[in-house]
């Protein structure tokens, strides 16, 4: 398999909605009439669920791409929502005009907006212009030269310029953010359009599997979920099918659980019914995090939101790698 690009800062946090945390002095919670600032988007996929992985798409996809106006939430956050928006358009057009300047390397814009998002809630005591030349320096000839040093050049000269603290839940929180943005929202939609595979010469208990399997193929995440009446979470998703097809009785367990059950093989062992484990995928005391059912052709059927195909070689998916295992 490839080698994922890590994301080259000083701290390497997964991306998962289960554990993120609110930032900051603002409670945020949505339930039917509430609504939550644009401060804490970023930090609490947690508990929240879609509406902030809508949020997100929204706020860094192309400005024609979603619309938040048919979302049933409170109408103040939809402005909230809205307003960001254009202030990260905004931003995104200061940066590409300072890259146009730039003699060496380039901001990056998409880390820069997730910066700015994750930091401020409305907009900073500063114009966009002086935020992006936070992430450059000069060479002796006075020419723009842009930095890739986060924490010993960017997060300070930020602090010093808009007179604010970063603190480490802000620094975990954006690369947080930055892998979900850039994985295309793992959690979300179809599995970043993956298709099935070939699914060519089936054993029996393979076939099995999957005539059980891709019954759910469409449900939602949902956190501890464990059956169809209540969606599935990833391990409840793989106790479930493995369970119910009758090729292996798993009792409901975490992917740690079903890890420390299976027996441990190699990439070049595993066939269509194995099992791939990921790490980090959010904050846990267990290594591993995440499990899918591979599939063949480097390809894996996995709950994420919803359950749906991915491809194991994705940077993100190679980023948080763990191993192989097989139940027998």
């Amino acid at each position: 398999m490839s080698t994922g690009l890590a994301i080259k800062t000083a701290v390497t946090v997964a991306t998962d909605k289960r554990t993120w945390k609110v930032v900051g002095s603002v409670l945020i919670i949505i339930l039917a009439l509430m609504y939550f600032t644009i401060s804490g988007i970023a930090t609490i996929f947690g508990n929240l669920g879609q509406s902030n992985k809508q949020a997100l798409n929204y706020l860094f996809s192309p400005a024609s791409l979603f619309s938040i106006d048919s979302w049933s939430l409170h109408s103040d956050y939809n402005a909230e929502i809205k307003a960001m928006k254009n202030r990260l358009l905004a931003l995104q057009s200061t940066l590409e005009d300072i890259n146009a300047e730039v003699v060496s390397g380039a901001i990056d814009v998409t880390m820069a907006k997730v910066i700015y998002l994750c930091l401020f809630s409305e907009e900073p005591h500063g114009s966009y212009r002086q935020f992006a030349l936070c992430f450059l320096d000069t060479n002796d000839d006075g020419e723009f030269i842009a930095v890739g040093d986060y924490e010993g050049y960017i997060y300070p000269k930020i602090e010093r310029i808009f007179g604010i603290e970063i603190t480490q839940e802000n620094k975990d929180n954006i690369v947080l953010t930055y892998d979900f943005v850039m994985s295309g929202g793992v959690f979300v939609g179809d599995g970043s359009g993956v298709d099935a595979p070939s699914f060519a010469n089936m054993s029996e208990a393979f076939a099995a599997l999957m005539a059980e399997a891709t019954k759910y193929l469409g449900y939602p995440y949902v956190w501890g979920g464990s059956n169809p009446q209540t969606s599935f979470d990833c391990s409840g998703f793989v106790c479930w099918a493995y369970t119910q097809s009758g090729v292996y009785n798993l009792p409901r367990t975490t992917a740690q659980g079903i890890y420390n059950e299976c027996t441990k093989i190699t990439y070049a062992e595993a066939v269509p019914g194995d099992l791939i484990f990921f790490t980090k995928t959010y904050k846990s005391e267990n290594p591993v995090t995440h499990v899918g059912i591979y599939v063949g052709e480097d390809k894996m059927l996995h709950c994420g939101d919803p359950i749906s195909y991915a491809d194991i070689n994705s940077n993100f998916w190679q980023k948080h790698y763990y191993g192989w295992g097989r139940l027998n």
